[in-house]
């Protein structure tokens, strides 16, 4: 029986993902793992699975920080939540609709969740785009893994095997100088340079490539392609330990505050006034925000202590021990009095 689930990221809702699965359980987290990968860091590593018990689908948490939400309902940890089909569950930032009796569709592609992560990555940093220098990676042959990143354009490097060569490969079937790299425009080129071996793109030879996402080149016995720009951060996300998940997500139960105002110059704000008791005075917290217990090493402040064992006097009323006083000599009196009968 085949489940499709369609997510969508509450912050960019004009993308959305799908997913066909024929098998008995699909996990969902940020660890590289997972059937499917949500990156981000509200995420846990293994946050929720959703399995097939008898002829049922059933959510279940594994124990994640911040919780699933089936609708507006926490799902309470480890307990299966049955699925109706159009179910949506919500993980962070993310809305996972459940889908049942849908047909199984094609075989996925190879990586596919790992490249549908960092489709969903580049859509949210979209909004925000900062400046990655491009890099190539070897992903066969001497050297493996290694990683050269591309000056910034416009800029000329070397790949070759000589030591002076700028992205020096260890391999004895790669020249001294085999090719060059050259970055301008926004397009990165790897021309010959007269080669013994010469440059293969997809086995086949060729004078001059432009590297695409996806495309690879072999020099030698090394393949090198060019690395996404987003995947050191991806493999920041999924390799993070699960003690670093990041709390206080906002729950479907508990929407994200509302910006405060900013006051006007000469007019103060009543938010001041409330501070967490263990904070500086000079510090403003938002009053809505959760506080975890205090701590027990900050100074407290006595200013406003009272003692609880001691009943408050009233105004004008002095205390005073005479009642104790004359208690205390009627138990002597009467102390004597019994040993002078007890000797006569």
């Amino acid at each position: 029986m085949a489940i499709k689930l369609t997510i969508r990221d509450q912050r960019n809702i004009d993308e959305e993902f799908s997913r066909t699965f024929v098998q008995h359980k699909v996990t969902l987290g940020r660890a590289r793992y997972c059937d499917i990968c949500l990156p981000d860091l509200t995420v846990s590593t293994s946050h929720v699975e959703i399995r097939l018990m008898g002829n049922d689908f059933c959510a279940v948490d594994t124990g994640s920080l911040n919780g699933t939400y089936l609708g507006k309902k926490k799902l309470v940890a480890h307990r299966p939540r049955k699925l109706s089909n159009n179910d949506v569950l919500i993980v962070s930032h993310f809305e996972i609709s459940f889908q049942l009796g849908v047909s199984s569709g094609p075989v996925p592609e190879k990586n596919v969740a790992q490249n549908q992560a960092l489709t969903m990555l580049e859509s949210v940093l979209a909004m925000a785009p900062v400046e990655i220098d491009p890099a190539l990676v070897v992903l066969s042959g001497p050297g493996k893994a290694s990683r050269f990143v591309i000056p910034p354009a416009p800029s000329i490097c070397c790949i070759g095997r000589s030591r002076q060569a700028d992205i020096r490969l260890d391999d004895n079937d790669v020249s001294r100088r085999h090719a060059e790299v050259i970055y301008e425009n926004g397009s990165i080129t790897v021309r010959d340079l007269g080669s013994r071996n010469g440059i293969l793109c997809n086995g086949e030879s060729a004078q001059s490539v432009v590297l695409t996402q996806g495309s690879a080149i072999t020099l030698g016995n090394t393949t090198l392609a060019l690395e996404h720009p987003l995947d050191p951060s991806l493999d920041k996300i999924q390799s993070a330990p699960e003690e670093e998940t990041a709390s206080f997500c906002a729950s479907p139960e508990e929407p994200l505050p509302a910006k405060e105002p900013v006051p006007e110059p000469g007019k103060t704000d009543q938010n001041e006034l409330n501070f967490h008791p263990n904070a500086s005075k000079s510090i403003k917290i938002p009053p809505d925000l959760p506080f975890g217990p205090a701590d027990p090493l900050a100074p407290k402040d006595t200013s406003d202590y009272v003692k609880t064992q001691e009943l408050p006097v009233a105004p004008g009323e002095k205390k005073s021990d005479l009642g104790l006083i004359v208690v205390g000599a009627i138990i002597v009196v009467l102390c004597v009095a019994v040993l002078i009968w007890l000797l006569t």
